[in-house]
């Protein structure tokens, strides 16, 4: 995403929400807060993302608590109105190289992001 984005130009044209890239392997994203900010500030809707490269429960434990930390940290702890986003592609990208990743593995990194967040939609 281009770091010069014409915010009130996106609403105008009908778009009714955006979502934006907050991070990925526990670091924020460089021009989040400048989308997010700039975004708000002509009344666009939100919504996150978090590229997600948790190949563990453990892992993807430290990854929820993380994102629940820079929206608490960035976004006064208020839950983006369009919600969290995961993008979970890395799991399939490793196995694209070589590695093998037992279906269980997967579905307990997906359930354990989908519990934390919905722990966190509940505040």
């Amino acid at each position: 995403m281009p770091a010069s984005i014409d915010w009130q130009a996106i609403k105008d044209a009908g778009i009714e929400f955006v979502i934006i890239k907050l991070g990925e392997s526990e670091n924020l994203d460089s021009i989040f807060i400048q989308h997010a900010n700039n975004a708000v500030a002509v009344g666009q809707k939100i919504g996150v993302y978090y590229y997600a490269r948790a190949t563990s429960e453990v892992e993807a434990q430290q990854e929820a608590n993380w994102v629940d930390a820079q929206i608490n940290q960035y976004l006064n702890g208020v839950n983006p109105e369009m919600g969290i986003w995961y993008d979970k592609t890395t799991l399939e990208g490793m196995e694209l190289l070589g590695a093998t990743i037992p279906q269980a593995v997967k579905d307990a990194i997906v359930q354990e992001l989908a519990v934390l967040e919905a722990e966190a939609l509940a505040k």
